[in-house]
């Protein structure tokens, strides 16, 4: 799967904050519109407990149909930032890593990095609805709602450590 990269750094902007909403809206970077839409995430293994959620985002690009979905988590000591893409527009099913979506998440540690990237943990993501938001320079926004589970396996340590698991409500 051949994903651009211009969807790519739209959404990473809407998911890092660059404009994006902080109570965990669902942010439409090409107008400026939100739908209301609540993210928790949890952490156990390697690290646990739980991440404020803010820039929860799904956008295809019209004209290679490629969807991005991505969000972030922090707390006092983590950041998670989650980054999904898939072919053609979202729709209410499974996606999976290594069969049909190319995830990236990375979580930053005090010490660890831990990833799905490349080839290594797994991810489900379980898209349960879709709403389009708006359509328009080239993109298209979706207001989505599912669930999210992946294991991250440790990339960079100060030693030995047990994968995370990640679990998300959105």
């Amino acid at each position: 799967m051949s994903l651009q990269l211009i969807p790519s750094v739209v959404l990473l902007a809407a998911i890092l904050g660059c404009g994006g909403a902080s109570d965990a809206t669902v942010t439409d970077p090409t107008a400026n519109n939100t739908a209301n839409a609540t993210c928790s995430i949890a952490l156990s293994g390697g690290r646990s407990g739980s991440l404020t959620c803010s820039g929860l985002a799904a956008l295809r690009n019209d004209s290679d149909g490629n969807t991005q979905f991505g969000f972030k988590g922090v707390d006092a000591t983590d950041t998670l930032t989650v980054v999904v893409g898939f072919s053609g527009a979202p729709v209410a099913r499974t996606y999976v890593s290594g069969t049909d979506a190319s995830p990236s998440l990375l979580l930053f540690g005090a010490s660890t990095l831990w990833t799905t990237a490349p080839a290594v943990g797994t991810l489900s993501l379980a898209i349960t609805s879709v709403k389009t938001i708006r359509s328009g320079a080239g993109l298209t926004s979706y207001e989505v709602h599912g669930t999210l589970a992946a294991t991250m396996i440790a990339a960079v340590s100060n030693g030995s450590v047990a994968p995370v698991t990640v679990s998300a409500t959105f």
